[in-house]
Formats: C-alpha cells, structure tokens, sequence
C-alpha cells in the first residue's frame, strides 16, 4: 500500500460511502427546468406549480398493507420547479378503538425504501402494542422512489473492482477515472434531480406525509440514518413530534473526521473480536491453526495483488473490505450477513473461490446513497487533515486504509451541499436515543453524542455487538418494551438504562 493518503469517507449501514479532498472537472450536464420535455423521466412528474397543503391520501391495497402516492415540491424553496411522487404504505392498527395515531419509519441507509418493509415485513419488524395502536406508515423517500430515483450507471458494484489502495500512477489513474465515470453517469442520467436530495429535503417531505396523514403530531421511529432524518425533523419542526426513537443513532452534526475515527475504531475492534474468537474456536473455517490475524493480513495481500474471478468478475481487496464491513455489523444470529457468513467467505476465498466474499459485499443502493450523503455535510468536511489520517490509520491499521486511500466520489460532487442546521431538537420534548455497545456502523459514543446535543435526549444502552436494536426476536424483550412503553404510554427510561440481550429486565445505569 502507498504511503501518501487522502482522505476517504463513511460507511453507512449497506454500502460503503467514499470520500475524499480531491477536485472536480464534472459539471452539472442540465438544470432543472419548468418548460420543455423532461429528459429524465423519473425526475419531474409535474410542472405545475403549488403552494397548496398537500392532499390527504387516497389509500389502496397492496398485499396486506395500504399503498398511496405522496406528492411533494422537487424543489421546497422553489415549488415552480415541479414536483415529484414518492411512494408511501400503511399498515393500519390493529385495535383501532385504542389507536393512538401514526408512528412514521424510517429505515435508514440514507435513501433505502420503507415500504417494502410495511408491504412485506410489518409483522416481523413491530411489536404487537405498536401494530395495535399506531398506523405505521413508511414511504419510500426522494433518490430511491421510483419515480424519483438516482441512476448513475449500468453496474455500481464496478466501483469495487478498482485497486483501493493503488500503489502505482496507472492504478491511481484507473481508481480516479472510474470514479470520474461514476459522478458524470450521476450527471448524465439525474442531474434535474441531484440538487435536491438532501436529507433536509426529506425531512421536509416528512412534515408534508404528516399533513398528508391529516395529524398535527406523529410518532417516529428511525434507524441509523433514519435517526439522522429524525434529528433534523425534530429541529425543524418540534412542534410536530408527539414522541421519537432514534435507534443506532447516527450523529451528522458530529463532525466528519471525528466520525471516521469513531467508525473506523469500532470496526477494527468487532474485527479483532471475530478474529480472537476464531483463534479460539477450531470449528472456526478461518481457524487456520490458530492464527487467523495472519491469515486475515495475508489473504488481503494476496487479494491487492491477484484478485479471485467470480463470473468474468473480479474479487479484490475493494470488496474484501466491503465484505468485512457487511459482515461485522451483525451477530450470527441475525438474518443478514453474520460473521460465520463472513468468516466462511474469508476461508472460501483463501482456497480460491471469491463468490461468497464478492455477494457480501455488494454495493446496493449506493447511487442514491452517494447523492444524498455529499449534499448533508459541507464541501469542506470531505477535506482531512494528516492529523485525521494519522488517527483512522491508528485506530483501524487492517481497516483504516480503505477509510484514507480511496479516491473521492463526495469530493467529485457536482452539486452544492445543503447541510443541515445545528441538531438541538428544541422544543420537541423527550427524545429515545437508542445505541448498541459493539455497533461498527454507528458507534455507541455517535449515540451518546447526538442524545447529548438533543434537549430532550435520553439514551438506552444495549449490550450487544450489531447495528439496530429493535428487532422482533427472542433475546431483544428489553429493547422492544423499552421502546413500545414510551411510543405507546410515553414512559422513558433513566438516561443511559441498559438492555442485555436474553435478559427482559431493564438495567439501571450504571454507577460509574
């Protein structure tokens, strides 16, 4: 690996979000535009003008949930500029003679849809009390509808086919033209759209859905980058928030480079942890004798220099990393990648058969992921110091050069950032903050940090080493009465109570 570095970026909960300090040559191809064709056709839906409230939904059914369109202004600041449609679900309560009213989901990523989880998973996702008493609607916000959904180019997970750690001028120049076609496919196919997918605009949509709705208040729940979503609504709007829970809380008023050593730190230890227990166990597939560090650090040389071909594909570091990073964020018992996967795909790929490793690190979703993340924090956010590079490369030696090497997408970005303001929640009243201590996608001290920066913030602590705490499931009874007393009867824990997982009881903070 080279010795001089630039900065990169965050990962998020599915994909890895690259960063840099590098410029750009891209300019925006078009501007959005109220005359004339519309060149793409899954930007603009409408030019008409409007200032009016929105309609309350016309509901129909869709599998066992409600389904309705939410149209909402393109642009806020500017309503002349059209509008677009965003796709919205409900699945009703259950009890509606005890109901309370709507509890709004948001699933995080940024950019990920949320109704496919009320169409398909509603019953596996909610407690009982909240599908009684809430109708819980999600809606599939702006970058990832599909009628106002980012399209960048043909394949995505090309971008991790390039050396992300290149030690030679060609291999920099490859890294950096690749990711230059990226940006200009971003440009090409949504650039009518790309200004205005930033997390402010969907906090502002959110407060339409609610009119929509017909409330004057809604109940929340937000996971990971949906916590960020919910910050900034609860700052926007105070007002408006009956109660809010902000799970695997993700703190974007933290600045970047803190967070990149926080994230970077969390991962390294989870994947010491994996290691360590590895080493212990023979029946471990990456056991190797007892010694699966050096076999980790080998088989990651080995995958920089030769990568593996998976179906005329390429399988390198890029998507070794991104699978370690998938794998790590949750326990074996979780239904995603879990790290006996991962740790089956390291051994898998160390006989040669990559195929596993590249399906855990795949790169869905990462076109509207990068389109909304490079407008939510300021251009100069993307710039490290050698200071900050020092620390992630300190705090993470097998993980952080992924963080400080790869070239810059964010930096690249042809449209101006629209960060958010101070989150404070002022006015919004008690806020659940929710966070795990072995979380690798959103740190517990992200979590500790955004319920100190709420007025109302209060924090609940899970002993647990995954990403999300409110899961419907055997061993997460603490979690899911914690959160189900306060949404339904507003009843908040002491600030900093614990939850250890296979244990019901509420634990009160601890004396230290």
């Amino acid at each position: 690996m080279r010795k001089s570095v630039r900065v990169c970026g965050l990962v998020s909960v599915l994909v890895l979000v690259l960063g840099s300090c590098t410029g750009s040559d891209v300019e925006l191809a078009t501007t959005t535009t109220t005359t004339g064709p519309v060149t793409n056709a899954t930007t603009v839906a409408s030019t008409t003008p409007t200032t009016e409230p929105p309609e309350l939904l016309v509901w129909t059914p869709c599998g066992s949930a409600e389904c309705a369109t939410l149209t909402v202004p393109l642009d806020h600041d500017d309503p002349s500029e059209g509008t677009i449609d965003l796709a919205v679900a409900r699945w009703p309560a259950q009890r509606p003679e005890e109901r309370i009213g709507v509890l709004l989901y948001n699933p995080g990523g940024p950019g990920v849809p949320g109704t496919e989880v009320i169409i398909d998973l509603a019953a596996l996702q909610f407690g009982l009390a909240l599908l009684d008493r809430f109708d819980v609607v999600s809606w599939d916000p702006r970058g990832a509808s599909e009628a106002a959904e980012v399209d960048c180019v043909d394949d995505p997970g090309q971008m991790l086919l390039h050396d992300p750690t290149p030690e030679t001028a060609e291999e920099e120049g490859q890294v950096d033209a690749a990711v230059g076609e990226f940006v200009a496919g971003c440009v090409e196919r949504s650039g009518e759209l790309l200004p205005y997918l930033s997390t402010v605009s969907t906090a502002r949509d959110m407060d339409l859905l609610r009119e929509a709705l017909g409330q004057e208040q809604i109940s929340y729940l937000g996971v990971s980058h949906g916590t960020a979503l919910g910050s900034i609504y609860a700052t926007l709007f105070p007002e408006r928030v009956r109660a809010m829970v902000l799970d695997s809380a993700f703190d974007l008023s933290a600045p970047l480079p803190d967070y990149l050593v926080q994230r970077a730190e969390a991962e390294e230890r989870a994947l010491t942890l994996l290691l360590d227990q590895c080493a212990a166990d023979p029946s471990c597939r990456f056991h190797n004798d007892g010694d699966p560090f050096a076999a980790f650090d080998d088989l990651m040389v080995r995958l920089d220099a030769e990568p593996l071909i998976v179906d005329d594909t390429e399988v390198g570091l890029g998507h070794a990393l991104q699978a370690v990073f998938a794998g790590l964020f949750f326990e074996e018992h979780r239904i995603w990648a879990d790290w006996s996967d991962l740790t089956r795909a390291l051994a898998e790929a160390q006989d040669g058969n990559g195929r596993l490793l590249r399906d855990l690190g795949g790169l869905n979703g990462i076109e509207s992921q990068f389109a909304i993340e490079c407008l939510d924090w300021p251009r100069s956010a993307w710039e490290a110091s050698q200071a900050t590079i020092d620390a992630v490369l300190a705090a993470a030696p097998r993980l952080g050069p992924l963080y400080v090497e790869r070239p810059s997408v964010c930096g690249m970005w042809p449209v101006e950032p629209d960060p958010p303001p101070p989150l404070t929640g002022t006015g919004a009243g008690p806020i659940l903050v929710v966070g795990n201590t072995g979380d690798t996608a959103t740190p517990l001290k992200s979590s500790r940090d955004l319920t100190q920066h709420l007025e109302g913030g209060v924090l609940l602590i899970v002993e647990a080493n995954q990403h999300g705490a409110y899961w419907i499931d055997t061993d997460n009874l603490c979690v899911i009465e914690t959160v189900d007393r306060y949404l339904t009867d507003l009843q908040l824990p002491a600030n900093e109570s614990r939850c250890i997982p296979g244990d019901p009881q509420l634990h009160p903070p601890a004396s230290d």
